[in-house]
């Protein structure tokens, strides 16, 4: 009987810590979506390309926040996070990283081949993910 309390117990508080870091991430979503919409007058007046540069970094980044908030929304209705999902924001945390290095001009080949092998491993992965998904 002290078996299923404590199971109860630790299920009960793996849930909240899941819950508050859903509301996290759902915070840092709102925030990104503050600065993005601050920095646009500074993009328009200015000419400093230092401002575009981390504008469209916010911007990317808002994106793999998007993804996180609804890896979390899945758990809290299924209990489980896909594979599939991950690969998902993985690749786009991996691209965001590519173009964040692209745009900037701030790479040497061996960084970019070395993310350009990381996401094409990460797309394998979903592939597979594809190919082998049990049926539901």
């Amino acid at each position: 009987m002290a078996k299923g309390k404590t199971y109860q117990f630790f299920t009960k508080a793996y849930y909240a810590l899941m819950f508050v870091m859903a509301f996290v991430v759902l915070i840092l979503l709102i925030l990104n979506v503050y600065v993005i919409v601050k920095s646009l007058p500074n993009v328009v007046t200015t000419e400093n390309r230092r401002v575009l540069d981390e504008l469209i970094a916010e911007i990317l980044t808002f994106f793999v926040l998007i993804e996180l908030t609804r890896a979390f929304t899945e758990y809290f209705a299924y209990h489980r996070v896909r594979i599939s999902l991950m690969a998902e924001i993985a690749s786009i945390f991996i691209l965001r990283e590519i173009l964040i290095k692209l745009y900037i001009g701030e790479y040497d080949w061996l960084t970019l081949i070395a993310f350009s092998v990381l996401l094409l491993s990460v797309v394998f992965v979903r592939v597979m993910c594809l190919k082998f998904s049990p049926k539901e």
